[in-house]
């Protein structure tokens, strides 16, 4: 007795619903790093979240509609946020935190050097 060809169609699936939560989630992580780099106020962060919140639905919608004919099932769903929160747990919060730092000292190092060459090209030609 040998598993039915639909119990592999809903894994896979489910191996895509994963995948798509984890993109999401890197998605968002982009613009978190980039928060972090370029501080926003209020007004934007929360365009920015509104504008990400919508393309999500979108692609979330199109998942639907093109792995289920648009029928809503609770595994795609918990497939979803378990990519998520994998990808948060394993990469997210490591890759914010350290390509922000990395970014952010490389600006720091920029403007020394902006600095520094400043100052030399002042002495030069005074």
């Amino acid at each position: 007795m040998g598993v039915s060809e639909g119990i592999f169609e809903e894994l896979s699936v489910l191996a895509k619903a994963l995948g798509l939560g984890a993109g999401m989630a890197g998605v968002y992580d982009l613009i978190r790093i980039v928060r972090r780099i370029i501080p926003r106020g209020i007004i934007w962060v929360s365009l920015e979240d509104f504008l990400y919140w919508a393309a999500a639905c979108v692609v979330t919608f199109l998942f639907f509609y093109q792995e289920n004919s648009g029928g809503i099932r609770g595994y795609i769903i918990g497939g979803i946020a378990a990519g998520a929160l994998i990808y948060h747990a394993l990469l997210g919060r490591w890759l914010v935190r350290g390509i922000s730092y990395l970014v952010n000292r490389s600006k720091k190092q920029l403007k020394n050097l902006r600095k520094a060459v400043t100052i030399m090209i002042e002495k030069r030609f005074k």
